[in-house]
Formats: C-alpha cells, sequence, structure tokens
C-alpha cells in the first residue's frame, strides 16, 4: 500500500485481446453531446437498486472472506457497470440488469444510468463548508470519480460514445496496454490521483494490468466529512470489544452521554443509531445485531431488508458508546460479481459488447479497494487525538513518590487522576457498539449509500 491513506477506491479490468502502454494520466476520446441535466426523480429512485447492490456485495464479499472487516463504495462500481450495459448485448445485458437491479419496464436500464449519473452530482452538490443551527462549521469533501480506459486503436462505436457524453458527461481514455503495461498502470494511478485530490494514489496494484487487457473501467470515491456533534475526546476511553468468536480486545471507544442530534430504532436481535454530519445530508447508520445474531441480521438485510430497517429509525436522546475504527479492505470483487450472475458477460466467448466495439470483449476482473476511518470528529479524522484513557475511576490512578536519589523519608507526591465518566443524560437510551456491527453511509435525502460494509475487529 502507498504511504498516503487510500480511502474508497476500485479498478474494473476488461480483457478483449492485446494490450499496450500509456503516459501521463492518458488521452480522453469523447462523443457528441451535451450532458442532459440532473434529474432529482431519477436519482432518487436509482437509490434502491444502489442500495441493494451495495448489500449484495457485501454479504457476497463476507462469505468469501469470513472474519474480515469489509466496506463498498457502490456507486463507482455501478457507474462502471451501468456504462456497460450501455453497450452491451444478449444474455451479457440482461446479467448486467440483474446485477444491477435494473427497473423491468421499457428503458429501465437507460433510466438507471441517467439515476446513477444524477447521484453522481447530487453527492457532488454535498461538498463544501457546512454549518449546523448553531456557530459551529466544518468542510465536506467528496470525491467521486470514473473512467473507462481502452486500448489505443480499439474501434469504438460512436453510438456508444455519445450515449456516455450526454449521460455521462465523460469520455473513455485511451492508452497503449500492450507495449507496457507498468507505465499504462502509472497512468491509471495518476488519473486517479489527479481525479481524487491526491487521496487515492494507488488504485491499479501491479500485475493487475496486463498485455491482454484492452479495456479497464476506473472509478474512486472519498469521503471526508465531520460530524454534527463530534465525541469528545477527553470521554474515550479503552474498553473491552467483543468478537465473533467470543474473545475481547482494548480499543478506544468514543462516548456522548447526552447525544440529543441522532435517530435510534430497535428490532428483533438488533439496534440502529443514526448520526448526522455536518450539513445533515450524509448520515452514518451503525447497526448493532445482539450477541450471537450478527450473521442473522447481516443476512437479513437483502431484498428490503436494510431500506424497511432505516424507516424504524426516530429521533431519540441517546447515551452512546462506540468503537473507534479504521480498516482497508483491498479484495477483487470479480467472484463476488460472478455469483451475482455475471457469468456470461465475464466469458471470453459468451459475452457480448458489441455496442463498444466490433472486437471482442470481456470482464475478466474487477479489483476494490476502500479506506474507512471513523473518530472523534467525523470520517478520515487526523490523528492528533491525545492518547485514550482506561476507564474511568475517580481514584486516583497512580501515584509517585519525588525524593532525591539514595534518600529516604517523606516526600511531595504526584498524583494523576482520570475524570469520572459523565453521567447519562436523564431518559436516554444507553447504546454499546462494543461488538461486531454494519456501517452504512447514506444521502439521506435521496436514500442513496455512499458506503456500506462491517466492522468485526475495529483496530487501536
Amino acid at each position: 500500500m502507498s504511504h498516503r491513506r487510500r480511502a474508497l477506491g476500485l479498478v474494473v479490468g476488461l480483457s478483449l485481446g492485446a494490450v499496450a502502454c500509456a503516459a501521463g494520466t492518458g488521452t480522453e476520446v469523447k462523443g457528441s453531446g451535451d450532458e442532459v441535466p440532473a434529474d432529482p426523480a431519477a436519482a432518487e429512485a436509482a437509490a434502491g437498486p444502489l442500495l441493494n447492490l451495495a448489500v449484495d456485495l457485501e454479504q457476497q464479499l463476507a462469505t468469501q472472506n469470513p472474519g474480515a472487516d469489509l466496506a463498498i463504495a457502490p456507486l463507482p462500481v455501478a457507474a462502471s457497470l451501468s456504462q456497460l450495459r450501455e453497450g452491451a448485448g444478449g444474455t451479457t445485458a440482461e446479467e448486467l440488469d440483474r446485477v444491477l437491479h435494473t427497473p423491468a419496464a421499457p428503458g429501465g436500464a437507460a433510466e438507471l444510468a441517467l439515476g446513477l449519473s444524477s447521484l453522481q452530482r447530487t453527492f457532488a452538490s454535498r461538498e463544501g463548508t457546512q454549518r449546523d443551527a448553531t456557530t459551529r462549521s466544518g468542510n465536506v469533501a467528496i470525491d467521486l470519480a470514473d473512467s473507462l480506459w481502452i486500448q489505443k486503436g480499439t474501434t469504438l462505436e460512436r453510438p456508444w460514445l455519445d450515449q456516455l457524453a450526454t449521460t455521462w458527461g465523460t469520455g473513455v481514455r485511451t492508452t497503449d496496454f500492450r507495449s507496457d503495461p507498468e507505465t499504462a498502470r502509472k497512468a491509471v494511478n495518476g488519473w486517479v490521483d489527479d481525479a481524487t485530490h491526491g487521496h487515492i494514489d494507488q488504485l491499479a496494484p501491479r500485475g493487475s494490468i496486463s498485455p491482454t487487457t484492452r479495456i479497464l473501467a476506473t472509478g474512486a470515491a472519498y469521503l471526508k466529512a465531520p460530524w454534527v456533534t463530534p465525541f469528545a475526546e477527553t470521554d474515550t476511553r479503552l474498553e473491552p470489544f467483543r468478537h465473533l468468536d467470543g474473545s475481547t480486545t482494548t480499543v478506544p471507544m468514543m462516548r456522548i452521554p447526552d447525544l440529543t442530534d441522532a435517530r435510534y430504532g430497535h428490532g428483533e436481535g438488533w439496534v440502529a443509531v443514526d448520526l448526522p454530519y455536518l450539513g445533515r445530508s450524509l448520515w452514518m447508520t451503525i447497526i448493532v445485531p445482539d450477541p450471537g445474531r450478527f450473521t442473522d441480521v447481516e443476512q437479513a438485510l437483502e431484498g428490503d431488508g436494510l431500506r424497511e430497517m432505516l424507516t424504524t429509525l426516530a429521533p431519540t436522546t441517546l447515551d452512546l458508546t462506540m468503537a473507534k475504527f479504521g480498516f482497508t479492505t483491498d479484495v477483487p470483487l470479480t467472484d463476488a460479481l460472478r455469483a451475482l450472475g455475471l457469468t456470461d458477460a465475464t466469458d471470453p466467448v459468451a459475452s457480448d459488447y458489441g455496442g463498444i466495439s466490433p472486437e471482442p470483449l470481456s470482464l475478466t476482473s474487477v479489483l476494490h479497494q476502500t479506506y474507512l476511518a471513523v473518530a472523534e470528529q467525523g470520517t478520515e479524522a487526523t490523528a492528533s487525538s491525545p492518547a485514550p484513557k482506561p476507564p474511568a475511576t475517580t481514584t486516583p490512578r497512580a501515584t509517585a513518590t519525588s525524593r532525591p536519589p539514595g534518600t529516604s523519608g517523606t516526600g511531595s507526591t504526584t498524583t494523576t487522576t482520570v475524570p469520572a465518566a459523565r453521567p447519562s443524560a436523564p431518559g436516554a437510551v444507553v447504546v454499546r457498539v462494543d461488538g461486531p456491527f454494519l456501517v452504512l453511509v447514506r444521502d439521506r435525502p435521496t436514500g442513496a449509500p455512499l458506503l456500506y460494509g462491517r466492522v468485526l475487529s475495529p483496530n487501536s
């Protein structure tokens, strides 16, 4: 991994035949036509299929990677697949529609593409300086970027290029994979570095591009956002966190005993809390299954399960304790997408991308990388906060006697105390996120997910 943190990023690889190299950040080839305006109704309609895709991918990755922390950024994945769908035919198009949860009505694929494109612009509109009802303010940064890369010299269908231009406001980037795949890889990483303002700089690892690559779809997502109500660093303590196997480790646990700006819900085997970021459009939902119920709850969220759970959340005063966490997800999505139904679409013989090029194409690899960190100030908090304290006590934690070396007798003493834990607000519901949990970051006005995953082992 690079010395920089890689936030939420992914690479989708497609293969045709030969490959070569690229320099810089590639050259964009764009079709004709102006991008159509964002459609709020289409964006809201696309949020449901996007949420379903997020849950599908998380559950498949959980099956393939038991015991791992996971985070999925579904919009760049869906954007890449939707752009491919616009040039797909036959069973390839049918499989992409199923995986994308494309509406069955005529024109459903085009409507979903417009909705996903509109969601990209919706998330972009949530950026910038945000304020709450008082004087607190902070900056929300969201980078969403995706691009298709084509082997230089590949014949491209003009209607497909024009569709990318009008629906997505983009074209494709050309590079020569065949001659120098390593230089091509650096070009991809250079473009991602620029597109995410330096937040993601190593999206394509060594070996991810080969001389057989012909089309590569890249996408990246990054979020930095402060809470409306930050956790006080003086309330963070080292406390036990329970793992799936029943063992415990000590991790930093944040606490707000009088959180009034939150939402809460509970159901069979779970509780959930909803925390707003500044601007109140983006919210993080933490779903905490009861001990021994994690897998049951995780699997119950497929279909309409997660959407229905979110409707139960209501404003509630909380005494909230939750683990700080940060982790990187670096697992391929190829097998997960095949398990979801992309079989012909990934077969070099059976696939049909004739609307993109008369040359044969097939989806051969999907690489996905995310970094997610949550701390007292919000996501991607700086590492300058003070060290967490051990569990609170009202008695001295340590006493040292100060006297000159070689002498005996009494002397002055220095006592270090840790403040007692603050009491809960009257009537507050006590929620402790001290075991495995699921996490969702979404745009609440539209319901669209920015990130979805699970945390089993928060680190220190």
